[in-house]
């Protein structure tokens, strides 16, 4: 048999007395921490365009250059296109409920458009996309 002397055995009970998680569980703090757990900090647009190295403004006057430059063409040429930038710049802006949402410039529109004219779902018309990316009225 084990034997603890009068130092150790006060040490134990007091840890098992004062110890913040003594074995007793609060529902409420259990779900508390639960929460604070899953928080996620607001993002502004502005940290997610730094976070993936974009300027969504750059981005949306570079593809409405390469659509006033395909306008003569029968083919546009599709490989000049900022894909993903035009994707994650949708997800930041155009998404309704995030806090960021802004109409204009429609990036995620701009994107649709483009897939599906690269795809030969509409006629290549790359004026549509200068529609979803020209600077909008911002005081509406």
């Amino acid at each position: 048999m084990l034997k603890f002397s009068h130092i150790s055995l006060f040490l134990v009970l007091s840890l098992a007395l004062f110890w913040p998680s003594s074995g007793q569980t609060d529902n409420h703090s259990v779900v508390s921490n639960d929460a604070v757990a899953n928080e996620r900090p607001p993002l502004t647009g502005g940290d997610l365009a730094k976070y993936w190295g974009l300027n969504c403004q750059q981005i949306a006057a570079t593809t409405q250059g390469w659509a006033e430059k395909q306008l003569l063409l029968q083919q546009p040429d599709m490989d000049a296109v900022n894909w993903r930038g035009l994707e994650l710049c949708g997800m930041i802006y155009n998404v309704r409920d995030t806090g960021r949402y802004e109409p204009c410039p429609d990036y995620g529109g701009a994107l649709l458009a483009l897939k599906s004219m690269r795809s030969g779902q509409i006629k290549a018309a790359p004026l549509i996309i200068t529609g979803y990316l020209m600077n909008c009225n911002k005081s509406q």
